[in-house]
């Protein structure tokens, strides 16, 4: 996920009309048609590996784990059965910059109830390693989250503690799986604690967000923060609770490289008329902890509300925050995308499909949004409008995962094939995004041109080629993705322009962001360019 250095890597980001190729579809399917997929990703030459679970000759789940060519051979399938030879279910896969895929997941241990595991293969299918974590009452050790960092693995999950009560536990191994530390959260009182998100900075401080117990009422939990050093010693922890509401559980979480940390979760309120009478709420905290902003679905009176919780979670290159969610009313499925500006002003929101599930999400550095429902890929433009949507056939196609290559002309899509009679089967699609260009105008294209002089001290003089007649918008950002000022916005024609930027901002980094959209092209696409400017006062 791109953290928000903004558009400093987008120096000639391109917003065009696209079409979606399928290059090559594999299905999987186990000997007893009951296999699922929990996550696929790229490495960095293309390859492909996947995670997931089939039942094993015992009719108990294993973990396997594929890899696939850039072509889409099948290089090898590895197997897992625990020491328990018993139920082992993924939660994902990654993989380091040498070629080794890493499963986290639970696993059934010899005398304990689910084990946290992680197992390392090389780049053949070998297994190097596995290391797992059964904890002092051998009771249900569940992973949540994980993530890979120069080849050491952090996970964090939930753990029976010495009070018989769910805590936090936080482990991470070395590149060889030995355990480096654990570190046990278990809040503020008895009770329960659990972890839901992982997150790292920049400086490997690590994070774990979820839920807590609440001080004093018994009812109630707390979105909990807890960050820790890279040597698993706690720094601190947060903890917020609307009062209205009861159950507090933070889903999703993102540092980015200002030390602001971004949390969104469920908040449910108990003893309504509904059992419904959930809400989103969505929390930024700045570097020193402070609450910047909340935004929340939530009826501040108290009164009920249609159930909302987060599915997905992301920021995009600008700062601003995009999220899927579900809402629940009266028995029905209601999905939608919401987008915040970094701010915490609200910016759009798109209702999706009805009671057809809402799997992954993803947004690319020119801010399109791609979300996956049942049977359908669609994309949305950064304002929300609906660009293009794909159906794939199949009777239940649950697509639970996305993934970009590295250069994002190709999307991974992995999901759950079932059939009529309920068998599942691992369907895996590569497909390539194509730009759909006008006829004869394949070369012909606006363009923003570096200020000068840059750096400057009171004002700066900005370029722009236009192609054709557009409607265009030059607009200026600072690095948290704030528009400071519209330039021009109006309908111009072919020709080159520039314009004085002498509004007096503070030194720092902004960024000059041109958007052209033709008049009248048959088929009309809109162009994003940016450019880095600096400021020295």
């Amino acid at each position: 996920m791109a953290v928000f250095i903004m558009l400093s890597i987008i120096e000639n980001a391109v917003l065009m009309a696209q079409d979606l190729r399928i290059v090559w579809e594999r299905e999987y399917q186990s000997q007893d048609s009951t296999a699922f997929v929990n996550q696929a990703i790229f490495d960095d030459v293309g390859n492909i590996y996947l995670a997931g679970y089939s039942q094993n000759d015992q009719n108990s789940e294993d973990f396997i784990t594929l890899k696939y060519d850039a072509d889409g051979n099948q290089e090898w399938i590895a197997r897992y059965n625990g020491p328990g030879n018993s139920t082992d279910k993924p939660i994902g896969v990654s993989v380091d910059r040498q070629g080794n895929p890493y499963i986290v997941g639970q696993s059934i241990g010899l005398n304990s109830d689910f084990d946290f595991v992680v197992i390392k293969y090389d780049h053949n299918g070998f297994e190097k390693w596995d290391a797992r974590f059964d904890g002092p009452l051998h009771g249900a050790d569940v992973p949540t989250a994980f993530l890979v960092n120069n080849q050491n693995t952090y996970v964090p999950g939930r753990s029976l503690g010495p009070d018989s009560t769910l805590d936090c536990i936080t482990i991470k191994y070395n590149s060889d799986g030995v355990e480096q530390w654990s570190a046990n959260y278990a809040g503020r009182r008895t009770g329960l604690d659990q972890p839901y998100a992982l997150a790292m900075d920049h400086l490997q401080n690590v994070y774990i967000a979820g839920e807590s117990s609440d001080e004093t009422d018994t009812l109630a939990t707390n979105f909990v923060i807890v960050k820790y050093d890279n040597s698993g010693n706690e720094l601190w922890d947060l903890r917020y609770r609307n009062e209205i509401y009861h159950r507090h559980r933070a889903l999703k979480m993102i540092v980015d490289d200002s030390l602001n940390i971004y949390v969104s979760g469920e908040i449910v309120r108990y003893g309504s008329a509904r059992d419904n009478a959930a809400a989103t709420q969505t929390l930024k905290y700045n570097a020193k902890r402070q609450i910047q902003w909340i935004g929340s679905d939530a009826n501040d009176s108290g009164t009920d509300v249609p159930g909302s919780r987060p599915i997905n979670f992301v920021m995009d290159s600008l700062g601003n925050l995009v999220f899927s969610a579900v809402l629940v009313e009266f028995g029905q499925y209601f999905y939608r995308i919401v987008k915040r500006a970094n701010d915490g002003k609200f910016l759009w929101e798109n209702h999706l499909k009805p009671d057809r599930d809402v799997g992954d999400l993803l947004v690319d550095s020119s801010g399109k949004i791609y979300v996956a429902q049942q049977n359908v890929l669609m994309a949305f433009s950064p304002e929300g409008a609906i660009l293009w949507e794909v159906p794939f056939e199949g009777d239940y196609f649950y697509i639970s995962d996305l993934e970009f290559s590295q250069n994002e002309t190709e999307i991974l899509i992995a999901g759950n094939l079932y059939d009529t009679q309920g068998n599942s089967s691992i369907k895996l699609i590569k497909t390539k995004l194509s730009p759909v260009m006008e006829p004869g105008d394949n070369t012909i294209r606006s363009k923003l041109h570096q200020n000068s002089p840059n750096p400057f001290m009171n004002s700066t003089q900005i370029y722009y080629d236009v192609a054709q007649t557009s409607r265009v918008v030059l607009e200026v950002y600072d690095i948290l993705g704030r528009k400071i000022s519209t330039l021009v916005d109006e309908v111009k024609e072919k020709g080159r322009y520039d314009v004085t930027l002498n509004i007096p901002f503070s030194s720092g980094v902004y960024f000059s962001v041109l958007k052209t959209t033709p008049m009248e092209a048959q088929f009309k696409q809109t162009e994003i360019q940016a450019r880095k400017m600096v400021l020295i006062n």
